[in-house]
């Protein structure tokens, strides 16, 4: 048996191999999992993980040993499956990835990555059609598995055997919408609509198209005739709150935008589905006040969105909460603990505490709950506060660097399909690195292929030293400007007061709303909106030209920088 303090040890570890893992740092994520593994041999989190990076490291055999160890110990587990299917596939043993594949379904019929997963390995097993209808299947099949080339090659073939094949061009067009060629994507899904007039996906598509060129009120046309002709596509009704809360409609927005957790649809539900089922027994939170029952507020989607939603913290003892439990990303514990009125706090890489909670509630449902509309918006800053001891440590390191000190973030996690649309190379930022007198941090996580350029532009890096989001705000704590694209360090500065400049793409996001430079969220954060699609290069120089006026010789003292730097616009 381990010992007390061994146990303890086993998450952290999982946690550090799980970020080597992502990181791309495999040696490490290996050495990781197996001090996890030697303090708790039968942890099936570990052995799954450890299959995973022998994969990677080409170690086919203790790949396989891991992942079927793991499932052993843990065989309702759809994703061990489909890892182990995948493994297999890669092995080209086709019919064990096959039968791999089918159990993760079975499991979970809507899974949608093993779905895809199983659509590839019939074909390369010759099991699938060779036929228009057989090549748009395996072109979704190849999109959901993130093959994006492929799948598009799978819609042309399609039409090479029948050029008037609907799914084929509106596949085509959900291919160009994701590589950002938002007009040939029109275009296609045009095209399958002209084919297929009462097709709602196809209205769906075309919507989201128009949306992200920021035409709402022709995708708001196409969202709703997508409803008429199909009211339960779930996901038609998600994407019309994001385009109603991007207007800043926030009465008719934030109630439909409780449909993100409904349907099959990977963006709205799938890595939410394990945990939405352990808690279909328990009741939701409905805003009134329980003060003798204890609330499970569990984190959702992005670190962000947590940073966001945490403002709301302290109105829920107003509202008569006897007991807070919190359920979150291990990166978000000490943030957390900074608010008096949370009582408790799990971190999600243990079991949820079943029977310690009366009712729970996803904590991106609170703006509803607290019926938010933009001029209610709790938005005192800061509401995120580092420690004392913590802040007192970070400034005795950066004692001796010169001010302005200037914080960068510019690209966020690079494994979300929407990462290319928001993340800029860091040697775009050259206008701002050529600016005198400006000394820059940087604030970017897990980016290793970025250090020569960092190295070059002679910024300063502490991020290694930053095991989580309070270590961050203690850094952030100490500069005079924070510049993010649209990521969790934004929000992280916001939170905190600090003034922040973000880099917003064209299509926006629905908490920046449109045509604002200011947020109503955030009083001390700049939008640099994009005016076109994809140019950030007019963005950077937009904003090289602010940060020089206010770099000059008269704003050198801290004071001078900070007073221009929030002074009203």
């Amino acid at each position: 048996m381990p010992s007390e303090a061994q146990a303890s040890a086993v998450p952290k570890a999982i946690q550090i191999a799980a970020q080597h893992f992502e990181a791309g740092r495999l040696a490490e994520a290996e050495t990781a999992c197996r001090e996890a593994l030697q303090a708790e041999p039968e942890n099936p989190h570990a052995l799954h993980l450890l299959g995973l990076v022998a994969f990677k490291l080409g170690n086919s055999e203790l790949a396989l040993k891991s992942l079927q160890e793991a499932i052993r110990l843990d065989p309702l587990n759809a994703f061990l499956h489909n890892n182990l299917g995948e493994t297999y596939r890669g092995l080209n043993r086709l019919e064990d990835a096959e039968n791999c594949y089918v159990k993760a379904l079975a499991l979970r019929p809507d899974y949608s990555e093993a779905n895809a997963n199983l659509g590839l390995v019939l074909h390369a097993s010759e099991k699938i059609e060779r036929s228009a209808r057989g090549y748009v299947n395996l072109g979704i099949a190849l999109e959901a598995a993130g093959r994006v080339a492929d799948a598009e090659r799978s819609y042309r073939r399609a039409l090479e055997s029948e050029p008037d094949n609907p799914g084929a061009h509106l596949g085509i067009g959900h291919v160009l919408e994701r590589a950002g060629q938002l007009a040939e994507a029109e275009q296609s899904a045009r095209k399958a609509l002209a084919l297929k007039p009462d097709w709602a996906e196809a209205h769906h598509n075309l919507g989201g198209v128009l949306l992200r060129l920021c035409r709402l009120e022709e995708s708001e046309r196409c969202y709703r005739r997508a409803l008429e002709i199909k009211p339960d596509l779930v996901i038609s009704t998600f994407c019309y709150s994001l385009l109603l809360l991007l207007r800043g409609d926030y009465g008719a927005g934030l109630p439909l935008y409780e449909r993100r957790f409904e349907g099959t649809e990977p963006r709205t539900v799938a890595a939410y589905r394990p945990l939405i089922e352990q808690l279909e027994a328990t009741p939701r939170w409905r805003g009134e006040a329980i003060p003798d029952k204890t609330l499970l507020l569990w984190t959702e989607q992005g670190l962000g969105d947590s940073l966001m939603a945490m403002r709301y913290l302290p109105l829920l003892k107003q509202r008569g909460i006897g007991r807070l439990l919190l359920y979150c990303e291990p990166a978000l514990v000490r943030s957390f603990r900074t608010f008096p009125q949370v009582d408790e706090i799990v971190a999600k890489d243990r079991p949820l505490p079943a029977g310690s909670f009366d009712c729970h509630c996803p904590i991106m449902s609170l703006p509803l709950l607290f019926e938010t509309r933009l001029e209610t918006i709790p938005a005192d800053v800061p509401y995120l506060r580092v420690p004392a001891e913590l802040k007192s440590e970070w400034a005795g390191r950066l004692a001796a660097i010169r001010r302005p000190r200037v914080g960068l973030c510019w690209a966020g996690n690079r494994l979300l399909p929407s990462d290319a649309l928001r993340s800029i190379p860091l040697e775009r930022f050259a206008p701002l690195f050529d600016l005198e007198g400006v000394k820059f941090v940087s604030l970017q996580k897990d980016r290793g292929g970025d250090q020569p350029a960092m190295t070059r532009r002679r910024m300063l890096d502490w991020m290694d030293d930053c095991g989580d989001l309070i270590d961050t705000a203690a850094l952030i704590e100490q500069l005079d400007l924070v510049i993010s694209v649209d990521t969790a360090v934004a929000h992280l500065a916001g939170a905190l007061g600090k003034p922040v400049w973000l880099l917003n793409r064209f299509e926006s996001e629905w908490r920046w709303l449109l045509e604002r430079e200011d947020s109503p969220w955030y009083p001390t954060m700049r939008i640099f909106r994009q005016r076109s699609v994809g140019d950030w290069d007019e963005v950077i120089a937009r904003l090289a030209a602010e940060l020089r006026a206010l770099a000059g010789p008269q704003s050198q003292a801290k004071s001078g920088w900070l007073r221009r730097l929030l002074a009203p616009r």
